[in-house]
């Protein structure tokens, strides 16, 4: 779980930052095409362009009290280490010491060997807060990885051998997806840049030798990054890295990008111009007797044909690293639909929705099952090499005397065999000779209900499926009465495959009055979409000015300034016969004609220093009712203004206010 007092911190951030969010990802990747041949260096060139290299050493004043400090309500702060948790308490400025600057990258990885003033050096998409001597230190120049044999213990952070004896050091289960995401991200961007290797076959079998450690496996890596998605946390800390550096990282916005990029060479991978084949178990029943099944799901929109491949099951007995059974399977799985294997003696129930049967479908608790094609892991049931006693048991979910099925959203199987294996993260539990859904192809979105209900500055929306099948998720778009372009505001992931109702809901925050057109855009793994029906909401505009105080402050550079204009509008009763969209009121020789006033309010925000000068005007327009956001970068102005104290005053009609704020350096 995410930590709460970061939680309800990012509750307030993305408030916050929702207009920036809007700006950012409703443009930012127009033109990034997973079919182009020129995919990964189209995405080079997003995320270096509008670059703003920041200060290594500033790192604190930019990312510490906007984003990782929170407050105790007691004079104190708190800032976690990503790795292990650890919670480092403070009063006053935060300083280094107890916790360091840690680059997931690692420092000596570097094919630059740079220093503060590179550009990698200081990104801060791979810096994070950890703690110092017990986590930073420890983790050291050593490969990601999972810990079977532990040297070293700190909070949730683990130091110790693999399975392969090597020297990993394994982060707490919520920083995992993170720290792949921002290794794949730091070798996109740098890979080439001055004719440098940035690949993880130039970091595996140059670089980590020379440093006399193991590679870094990157089927892990992907491993992490499907079985720990970007949190909200991530995300959020995604927008708030934009907001300061002017770039993404793309695997957070869009996770499904990894699946087309080989790291070890930095280049698209083959045959992803067309669908890429995915199957994996989406069933296990480990019941009484010979009640022994397992099911695959076929998630792509083609068959499958295992003639064309050595694709086969592998069952490890007791922890033995060599298996006791092969099956090599047959004939064919169709597209979106499940395949069954079981053993030849199973009740009849489970050989009525059979595709195949073997007497080598025979595996206890404790058996780790394995799903091939050739040389290539595609799933694993257990953790081959280990054997866990009775069975692996997490949370109330167990493979013994069980039936289990992958969690909906599950999309991918774990193609890391030697991996620590916790069921209860991909799989539901059953009751022992439950056989109820095995077999049962998912069918397609089906989507049953879709509202919005207006609320204060802004709408929730409201949808349910009662199945789903390839469902990647659904983007939101959002249109207002008078207009007729569609904008996209938002995404939400689907469930995957679900043959149970599901609920979502969305809410598109700091809006303005007036009436709104809401639709979903639903989207398959394979890129095919379909429109939802239309709603419509009417939000009603503000009553009342506000202008709140600036977040952070202090700051520097950038502060952000929220207000909310009220409704200016007085409607008239009395129109013109003959005026059809009259725009002013006036009397002439015929006839008296007046309107409507259309609402909008004059508009002007402005920043003085302490003597009463002007030194920045932020706004200066017609605006209608509603909540507005602004930022204030201190850099920009004036030539760049100096620490101390400044004004900023917003007058929107008659209404006037002026807020102090500091800027401090």
């Amino acid at each position: 779980m995410e930590n709460l007092s970061i939680t309800k911190y990012i509750k307030v951030f993305l408030l916050l930052f929702v207009t920036l969010t809007l700006n950012a990802q409703g443009n930012y990747y127009d033109g990034i095409s997973v079919e182009s041949l020129t995919f990964v260096s189209d995405l080079q060139t997003l995320i270096r362009s509008g670059y703003v290299k920041l200060s290594y050493d500033n790192y604190d004043e930019n990312m510490i009290p906007g984003f990782y400090a929170s407050d105790n309500g007691d004079g104190t702060k708190s800032v976690f280490g990503v790795y292990s948790n650890y919670e480092y308490v403070y009063s006053g400025t935060f300083t280094w010491g107890t916790m360091s600057r840690e680059h997931t990258w690692c420092y000596s990885w570097m094919p630059t060997h740079g220093d503060k003033s590179t550009e990698e050096y200081s990104d801060y998409h791979h810096l994070f807060p950890v703690e110092q001597d017990h986590a930073n230190a420890v983790r050291s120049n050593h490969p990601f990885g999972e810990v079977v044999d532990t040297i070293s213990v700190f909070g949730e952070a683990v130091y110790g051998y693999d399975v392969n004896g090597h020297k990993v050091y394994e982060p707490r289960d919520e920083q995992k997806g993170d720290a792949a995401r921002a290794l794949f991200y730091m070798a996109l961007k740098y890979n080439g840049v001055d004719g440098n290797d940035w690949t993880f076959n130039h970091l595996n079998n140059v670089t980590l030798p020379n440093l006399s450690e193991a590679p870094q496996d990157v089927d892990l890596l992907i491993s992490w990054h499907q079985l720990d998605p970007p949190s909200e946390t991530e995300k959020a800390r995604n927008e708030y890295i934009y907001n300061l550096q002017h770039n993404r990282n793309p695997f957070i916005d869009h996770p499904e990008y990894v699946d087309y990029i080989d790291f070890n060479t930095m280049t698209k991978k083959e045959g992803t111009e067309n669908e890429e084949i995915n199957i994996f178990f989406s069933e296990y029943v480990e019941g009484s007797s010979y009640n022994k099944a397992l099911e695959i799901f076929n998630s792509s929109n083609s068959s499958v044909s295992f003639a064309l491949g050595n694709y086969r099951i592998e069952i490890f007995s007791n922890g033995s690293k060599t298996a006791t059974y092969s099956i090599t399977l047959s004939g064919d799985i169709q597209a979106n639909s499940v395949f069954v294997i079981a053993h030849t003696s199973a009740a009849q129930a489970i050989l009525d929705v059979s595709d195949q049967t073997s007497g080598s479908v025979n595996f206890n608790g404790n058996d780790a099952v394995v799903l091939l094609k050739d040389s290539d892991t595609l799933d694993v049931i257990g953790q081959v090499g280990y054997n866990p006693g009775t069975s692996w048991n997490e949370n109330g979910v167990s493979t013994y005397d069980a039936t289990l099925r992958r969690k909906h959203g599950i999309t991918h199987g774990d193609s890391v065999a030697s991996d620590v294996f916790d069921p209860s993260m991909e799989w539901d539990a059953y009751p022992k000779d439950d056989f109820s859904d095995l077999g049962i192809t998912p069918t397609p979105v089906e989507l049953v209900a879709f509202s919005a209900v207006a609320m204060e500055n802004s709408v929730k929306l409201y949808w349910r499926t009662a199945t789903e099948i390839n469902n990647f998720g659904f983007e939101i778009e959002r249109r207002n009465n008078n207009e007729d372009i569609w904008e996209t505001i938002g995404f939400v992931n689907g469930a995957g495959n679900s043959n149970s109702p599901k609920e979502y809901s969305f809410i598109d925050s700091n809006i303005h009055g007036g009436t709104y057109l809401y639709r979903l855009k639903q989207l398959d793994l394979d890129g095919i979409f379909e429109y939802s029906k239309t709603v419509e909401v009417f939000v009603a505009p503000p009553q009342n000015f506000e202008l709140s105080q600036n977040y952070p402050n202090p700051f520097n550079p950038t502060t952000n300034i929220t207000y909310v204009i009220a409704s200016g509008a007085k409607q008239s009763t009395k129109f013109s016969a003959y005026a059809n969209n009259p725009t002013d009121c006036h009397v002439n020789s015929n006839k008296l004609e007046f309107t409507r006033n259309d609402g909008m309010v004059q508009v002007s925000l402005k920043i003085y220093d302490a003597l009463g000068r002007e030194v920045a005007t932020l706004v200066n327009e017609k605006q209608a009712p509603g909540k507005y956001s602004v930022q204030f970068n201190a850099t920009s102005a004036s030539g760049g203004l100096p620490s101390g104290i400044y004004f900023y005053t917003l007058r929107a009609g008659n209404f006037v206010q002026t807020r102090k704020m500091i800027l401090m350096k």
